[in-house]
Formats: C-alpha cells, structure tokens, sequence
C-alpha cells in the first residue's frame, strides 16, 4: 500500500534526486512513465523515493503495485502518466464524455426557448442556468463527481458539454479549475454574464485556451491532434473554415485525429450527417480512421439510443458506461471511451 503521507513536494523532490543520481539497473520505466519538464521518470521508484522522504524509508517493490495503483496515486497529485508499452499493439487514449440531465423533458425544454430568437438554444440554455442558480453549491458539487469519476476511470481528458460551468464570477471558476485539477485534459463548455459562451481547455486545473462557437479550433493537446467545436460549428472542419490554436500550436498533420464536439441538447438522427461529412473531410488529410466524440445535455425520462461516438462499431474504439445519481435523481453518465492511437494514425 501507497503511504498516505506522501505528498507532491515529496514527489517533486524525488524527481530532482533522479535528475542528480540517475535511475539504477532494473528500476527503469517499462509499461509507462512520469512526465515532468518533458523529461520521463519510472513511476514507481520515483514513489519509492518520495517514500523516503516523506516517511523516512524506501518502499520495497513488493509492497505496492505498479500500473494502476501508481499511476492513480500520481495523477491524484497532478501529475502526468503515460504509457511507454513498447510490446503493446496500441498506444491508447481514454476521453471520458459526460453526458448530463438537464432535467427536463424534450417539451419542456422547447417551451423555455419558444419566444427567443434561437429557440432550441435558448431552452437548453435557460433550462442549465436554472439548475445552476436553484443551488449552486450542488450544481457545483455534480460537476465535481463527474471530474472525479473520469479520474478514477484513468482518463487522459474530460470532455463537458456546454455551458457546464456557469459561474458568476472569477471566484467560482476557481471551484470548477480545482476540482478537475487532476485530469491532464478538460474541454469544458462554459459561460459567464462576462464572456457569454464559449470552451475553456484547462490542463491540471490551469486554462490554457478558450474558444467561443465561431469556429472550430485544432490544437494540441500532449501529442495528440484534435479538432474541438461548439455544437454544430464543429462542420466547419469540414468546411476549411476552422483555426489553429496559437496557444496549443499542433504539429502539422503528424498525430491522430481526434474531434471532440461540446453539444448543448440530444440531437436528433439529422446531426449524423454533419458528423459523418467532418469524419469524410478527416479521412482525406490522414491515412488512417478518425474518431468523433459529442458531449451533450439528454433529457428527462427520455430513451435515447445514438451515442455520438462515431464510427460506431469500430475496432479501435471501445466504450465503456459509467451512471452517477444525484440525491434530486439527476441521471449523469461518463462514458470512458478509450481509442487506439496507432490505428486512428
């Protein structure tokens, strides 16, 4: 068993003793690594010294397991474990999408936005912002459990639909950084009286872009290439009229291709046509399949079947369901959808 005393300046500090004595014979890194200044370090001797420092002895190699229980344990302290597997068939990477009640009925939701401009927006919209407002503190806290869920599962990002975290104020946004403070990657809709609607890329709880629902932004994100769009803007990837992130720069055309859409209500049948235009126009650039994820609001006591993980059915993808229950009996699911990177190349 992982010590509980260990904390990340006991980590931090390990990791500067490798960099002074080096890593003995047999403690080497073989199925994944800490990543730290763009320098990797093996997980579990790095704990084993942490150990040292915090309790006053190493830990012997028998005494806690490697993989799973180590790299959980070091990402909860915010830091990033990748795989190194080199016999494996595939470097995988594993989206948890969350899909939220909106707790209201399809109907219902309509009536809210009948007399806007935007209606099918605006009921969503104003259905989200009266779960927020009804209780913060709780709206907060539900968001809170779908990022610890995703981290619990082993996901490398978070993908939120819109206007998840809606906050009035500078203050209130530190709550939603803090509680996804442990996931490498959040892409999560957002929106304040201050700077409307629009996606905040966060990484350790830290932002690192933002983007409104003009176009669809491609970035960077350790590695991987992706595409990430507001609802249906996210066509304009196939429309040539997405942007690249200044920010999260990516390299041109040499990491899958990954596009992760922030939807705000359950779509219907239609929405598949955009999507499988985007996965067309992908598929002309890369020589290999591409992957579509959608994040979205699903509606009360509504029984849904499209998952918006698209190409169904494919052999590098692979979903696996996760339900969370509020006490008000909101119905949240995270969905850890894990892609196999060297097939989608």
């Amino acid at each position: 068993m992982i010590p509980r005393e260990i904390g990340r300046e006991h980590v931090l500090r390990a990791l500067g003793r490798i960099d002074r004595d080096g890593v003995p014979r047999g403690r080497q890194a073989r199925k994944f690594a800490l990543v730290h200044d763009e320098k990797r370090y093996p997980p579990k001797y790095v704990l084993s010294i942490a150990a040292q420092l915090a309790i006053g002895r190493h830990l012997d190699p028998e005494e806690y397991g490697g993989g799973h229980e180590t790299n959980n344990f070091l990402r909860q302290l915010a830091f990033d474990v990748i795989s190194i597997d080199l016999e494996a068939p595939s470097r995988r990477l594993c989206v948890a999408r969350a899909v939220l009640d909106i707790g209201l009925r399809r109907y219902e939701v309509e009536e809210l936005g009948r007399d806007c401009s935007r209606p099918a927006w605006a009921g969503s919209f104003l259905a989200i912002r009266r779960l927020h407002d009804q209780d913060p503190h709780a709206y907060r806290a539900r968001l809170a459990a779908v990022a610890r869920r995703a981290a619990e599962l082993g996901a490398d990002w978070l993908l939120l639909p819109a206007c998840a975290w809606i906050y009035s104020g500078r203050e209130e946004l530190e709550q939603y950084l803090a509680a996804s403070s442990s996931l490498q990657w959040v892409l999560a809709g957002a929106f304040s009286e201050q700077d409307d609607e629009r996606v905040l890329v966060v990484s350790r709880g830290q932002e690192r872009e933002s983007f409104d629902d003009d176009k669809p932004i491609l970035m960077d994100l350790s590695g991987v290439s992706a595409w990430a769009a507001i609802s249906s803007t996210i066509g304009g990837v196939a429309d040539g009229t997405g942007v690249k992130s200044r920010a999260l720069q990516p390299e041109p055309f040499t990491a899958p291709r990954i596009v992760l859409d922030v939807g705000h209500n359950q779509y219907g049948g239609r929405y598949t046509r955009t999507i499988k235009r985007v996965l067309r126009s992908l598929s002309q650039q890369t020589s290999g399949p591409s992957a579509f994820i959608l994040s979205f609001w699903h509606y009360a006591h509504y029984g849904w079947i499209c998952y918006w993980v698209e190409p169904r059915d494919a052999s590098f993808i692979d979903v696996q369901r996760t339900e969370l229950r509020t006490q008000d009996e909101f119905v949240d699911y995270v969905d850890l959808v894990s892609l196999g990177l060297d097939s989608a190349r």
